[in-house]
This record gives structure tokens, sequence and C-alpha cells, in this order.
């Protein structure tokens, strides 16, 4: 099984000595630039990439079927939410209904799935808007 991020950094901790794990701190402490990390202290979270993106999403991205049968097999949409969705009469209208109703209910794990699907389907649209 591969090594996590977590892993790896707790192993690197582990062969500080006292001294250099004073020096780490220290550095980190000194450092002149904003941090990279976010901290969710605040309270307030990021959006989901899809949400920042929802109104180009729905406007750009074509061949939804293909999409909804993805999503299918990944047990994001049962047949009710599959026959309800396929059947709308464009694809506007089809990822106005998939965003309002199950991308609503299957929380950020289901738009990861989603956002993996739509990277396979529609590279250049994805690169476009992960550029932005």
């Amino acid at each position: 099984m591969p090594k996590t991020v977590k892993d790896c950094l707790i192993e690197t901790f582990e062969d500080l000595n006292e001294e250099q794990f004073k020096k780490f701190k220290s550095k980190l402490i000194d450092r002149k630039g904003e941090p990279r990390i976010v901290s969710f202290s605040s309270g307030q979270t990021e959006k989901h990439f899809l949400d920042v993106h929802r109104t180009t999403l729905i406007e750009r991205v074509n061949n939804v079927n293909s999409i909804l049968d993805r999503l299918q097999d990944k047990g994001i949409l049962n047949s009710v939410s599959y026959s309800d969705i396929s059947t709308l009469p464009n694809d506007h209208n089809k990822m106005r209904a998939l965003y309002d109703g199950p991308l609503k209910s299957c929380g950020n794990k289901g738009k990861d799935d989603l956002l993996s699907i739509l990277q396979e389907l529609q590279p250049y649209l994805m690169d476009e808007l992960m550029k932005k």
C-alpha cells in the first residue's frame, strides 16, 4: 500500500533529532511569505470547484448523458434520478437538474467523482477552468 502524505511526514519528523526539529519550527515561524496551508480555524470553508464554476459548467458541458451513465455506475444517481434527468430536452437543463438534485445531496465526495468524470470527458473545458 502506498504511503500517505501523513505517513511520510510522521516518518520524516521521527527522523529529526531535537535540534533539527527546533530549527524546522523556527524556519516555519520566521518565514516571510504567506503560508501555503489553508487554515480552517475561522469557520469558513472553501467552495468546491464545481460550485465555483457552476454557471460555466451548466452553460458549456455537453454530452451529459455519458456523464449521467458514469454517475449512475458510481451510485451517485439512482435509476429514477437518471431517468428524470436524461429525458430533459437539452444539456443545460440536464446539468442544472444534476446540480439542483443529486449533487446537492451527495456532498463533496460525489462532487469529486463528477469532477474526475468531467476531467476525463471534457478535458479542454476543465483545463481552461482549472487555469482561472
